[in-house]
Formats: C-alpha cells, structure tokens, sequence
C-alpha cells in the first residue's frame, strides 16, 4: 500500500509530529510512505535525525501556501483539500494521515475519492466551548462533526489527549471513529544547566518562565499587563523569561507593552526560535512555567515540559488545559485569566511539588502505535 503524510505546516510542535510519524513508518517497511512537506522542512530538517529508508520518500510543495492563511476558514478548507487531492491523485496514495484534520473540513469529504482512507488529529474540542458559544457556532461545530461521522473517507479522527472526550463524541454521533491519542513528549539526551548565574538572579528570588509561540491565544499580553500591577516588594523577588518568537500580529503592542513596564521589573526575552536545549535549560532554572492560555479546549505541549524538569505551571482551571493540570498536579490554576488574576497567582505562588505521572501518558511509543493502527 501506498500511505501519503501530507503536512502544510512546520511550525511549533508539527515539525516533532512528523519526525515521530516517520519513526513509525520505519518500522512498517513493507508499505511505501510518501511525506508532502513545504520547502522550509529543507532548511529544518537538521533539528531531527532521519535514518535513511528507501520505502519513505519526501515531496516538497511548490505550491505557495499564502492564500490558505489569508482566506476564510471555509474557503482554506477548499484551498488545502484540492492540494491534497493533487498529492492523492498524482501519488496513487491508499491511506492518507493530516496532522490537523479540522483545517480540511468541509471540503475532504467533497474532494478526497472515497477509496482513500483518511485519518489525522482533532485538537480543538468544541465540548469545552459550548457553554459559551452562540448558536451559529454550535451549529457549526455540530454540522463539521457529523461530516467527520458519516463521511465514507474519514476512518478515524484521533482526539489529542483526551480520552473522556473521545469516548462521549462516540456516544454523542453513534460512531467509533474517534479515537484517542496521546500529546507526545521528546526527552532529549542533554543534561540542562542551571542558569540563574548568568540571567543575574539569586537563589532566593523565583523565575517565572513564559515560551513557545507568543501569542494572544497564550496568554502573553495578559502576562504582561499583570506585571505591570505588580506591587513593589513583589518585583524585587520576581525575574520574567520570555522565550520564542512573538507571532506577528502582536509584535507591536508586545514591544509598546514591555517597554513602559517599569525600570524595578526584571525581565529577559529570547527573542528566537529557542532549542531544546535552551528551554532544557530554561525550566530546570525556573520555579514556574506561566501559561495563562486563552484557548484551554485543547492540549498544550508544556505540560510534558513541566512534569519533565519538575517545574509547575501556573494555569488555568477550566477547558482540557485545566482539567489536564488538575488530575495530573502538575500546578496552580487560574478561576478566571485576566491581568489581574495572573499578577494574583504570581504573588501568591509557593514551592508546589508536582506529579511526574504525566509523562507515563505521553511517549512517543504511545503516539506511534495508535496512528499506525490505522494507518
């Protein structure tokens, strides 16, 4: 059989995924793989070893991914599935695997040949969100998740870390296509060094870390208002680390915000794309990981950092972020995020003891064997 991963983004953790994919496709030698990234996998592909394999080939996109970010999200819908249509038709592909199947629906269902077997991963999970939405959104929501219910290419849609959600949205559309699948966790060989010494702070004060992709969606602003409320003797005792590339949407008010905070807020920004073993370093140097998430309907690497190097989080208490946080101990929540409730939480912080468990739930091993159960 002839099986397509077909991948339109590299950014944050969808890199990871597929390196992990092709772990797996190495293990599985008598199916030939194809794996459709964009160009720029040639400029990261030195973050990964990839053992050569004759059964796995790579195609680069020439298509220019523009338009599917600045349209609509039905109209990208459409623009990435005639993409992957190309791919299916061109490579003769059997079974096909999407990293974010949400992003292809409607239009997979209209557009993929039903012979091809579809599967990919679910992060966002309507669930948590529906005491909020308004009633065009349910309908929304309702009528995506049927698609993926009764469509005859869809095999199966794999919910992120979360078990509880994937069994109720069986009961809820009458299927078993929902399956659950682990958030994976990559330990990598480095022993990380405490680097208070060089960031300029003492054993006494306490490192409040912030990484990732800085965002609306992550709570950044909020960080920073918050600290801009902090009292005095508080800002004494406290260091800021902000870590990552700030999505450029609110690179400016990011800037205008962190220069007025006051001259006495200690803070140090990686303005870069940050290795892991810089964040290695970063965590195990911290005594939190903020994480004030405005999006908390899905999961969030950070977690597997934070039970790792043994540092908590601050965090919210609703969504699957806060339920993830609260059954695994892995910090202190949030009731309400605000700027307010986040300079609250900083300054009432103290030493928390975490549960390691966590990382039992998410290997790499774990998040192979189910995708390629179907795939």
């Amino acid at each position: 059989m002839t099986k397509l991963l077909f991948e339109t983004s590299l950014k944050g953790h969808r890199i990871e995924y597929v390196h992990h994919i092709y772990l797996g496709m190495l293990e599985h030698p008598d199916d030939e793989f194809v794996i459709v990234v964009p160009e720029v996998f040639k400029e990261k592909r030195e973050l990964y070893h990839w053992p050569d394999a004759s059964h796995i080939r790579f195609v680069y996109m020439s298509e220019a991914l523009k338009g599917c970010k600045e349209s609509g999200t039905l109209r990208q819908s459409f623009r990435r599935a005639l993409m992957l249509r190309k791919y299916v038709i061109e490579e003769k592909v059997d079974s096909v695997f999407l990293n974010d199947l949400m992003a292809y629906i409607p239009a997979i269902s209209l557009l993929i040949p039903h012979r091809v077997k579809v599967s990919g991963i679910l992060y966002n999970i309507y669930l948590y969100l529906w005491k909020n939405s308004s009633l065009k959104t349910r309908i929304l929501d309702i009528i995506k998740y049927l698609i993926m219910r009764f469509s005859p290419c869809i095999k199966a849609v794999f919910v992120l870390n979360d078990a509880s959600s994937a069994a109720k949205l069986n009961k809820l559309y009458h299927t078993d296509k929902f399956k659950f699948i682990t958030d994976p966790y990559n330990a990598i060989d480095y022993s990380p060094r405490d680097v208070r010494k060089e960031l300029g702070v003492s054993v006494d004060d306490k490192i409040f870390l912030h990484f990732g992709g800085l965002s609306v969606r992550k709570g950044t602003l909020d960080i920073l208002r918050a600290l801009a409320l902090l009292p005095a003797y508080e800002r004494k005792k406290c260091f800021f680390v902000f870590a990552g590339k700030i999505y450029e949407p609110i690179k400016a008010e990011f800037y205008g915000l962190l220069n007025n905070l006051s001259k006495d807020i200690r803070v140090r920004f990686y303005d870069q794309f940050c290795s892991n073993e810089l964040l290695a370093d970063l965590c195990v140097s911290s005594d939190f990981i903020l994480m004030p998430y405005r999006n908390t309907a899905q999961s969030s690497g950070l977690l597997g950092h934070a039970a790792y190097y043994g540092t908590p989080v601050i965090g919210p208490k609703d969504g699957l972020i806060g339920k993830l946080i609260r059954k695994n101990h892995l910090g202190i929540q949030i009731d309400s995020i605000s700027p307010a409730s986040i300079a609250d939480a900083i300054c009432k912080s103290v030493p928390f003891r975490l549960d390691t468990k966590y990382l039992d739930q998410v290997s790499i091993d774990q998040f192979k064997q189910e995708i390629f159960k179907l795939f």
